[in-house]
């Protein structure tokens, strides 16, 4: 288990963990900070959320930052980075790896994994709370995404592959992060 150290996913975690049968063996569990929620500054006025959606909403939500605050293009460097560490530390391929997370932040680790353009990005849904999204690695080293987890998501079936500027179905891009 890998666990943003917010409050609400340390409970999640705690749920999750101790309502899984005794059969499972479970190597650990880290509190990570790389996997918290987008930061959206120190104080949000309620009189200014309006004007700011808005301005993010304009921007586009991967590029809009927050003042002192971050984009989820920073959110998307910093699950690059992580991602980065978990296959490394996780040596055996039939390995169970758990995010407890974000909704952005999913969106983020999907975006990586698949390789998904910036307007794919902004159309995939956020999963509610203590919603699944599930993730197998396939015999060639790729990540498949759950049919369930595809629906809830509205992750697009197709995207604009990466060097080619052409359209390919998602997942024959996708990449273990090596």
């Amino acid at each position: 288990f890998y666990v943003s150290p917010y409050e609400r996913t340390k409970q999640t975690y705690y749920l999750l963990r101790y309502g899984l049968p005794r059969r499972v063996d479970v190597i650990g569990a880290k509190e990570e900070p790389r996997l918290a929620d987008q930061q959206v500054g120190n104080y949000q006025n309620p009189n200014t959320k309006a004007p700011l959606a808005q301005l993010r909403k304009r921007y586009g939500k991967f590029f809009f930052r927050y003042r002192e605050g971050e984009s989820a293009g920073d959110v998307y460097g910093r699950v690059s980075s992580l991602l980065e560490n978990i296959h490394h530390d996780v040596v055996t391929p039939n390995t169970t790896v758990v995010l407890v997370t974000h909704g952005l932040t999913i969106r983020a680790i999907l975006m990586r994994l698949f390789n998904l353009s910036v307007p794919d990005f902004e159309t995939l849904n956020s999963p509610g709370n203590a919603q699944l999204v599930t993730l197998t690695r396939t015999a060639d080293n790729t990540y498949q995404l759950d049919p369930n987890s595809k629906v809830l998501m509205r992750f697009p079936e197709t995207t604009a592959c990466p060097l080619h500027g052409t359209s390919c179905r998602v997942g024959e891009n996708s990449t273990s992060g090596e």
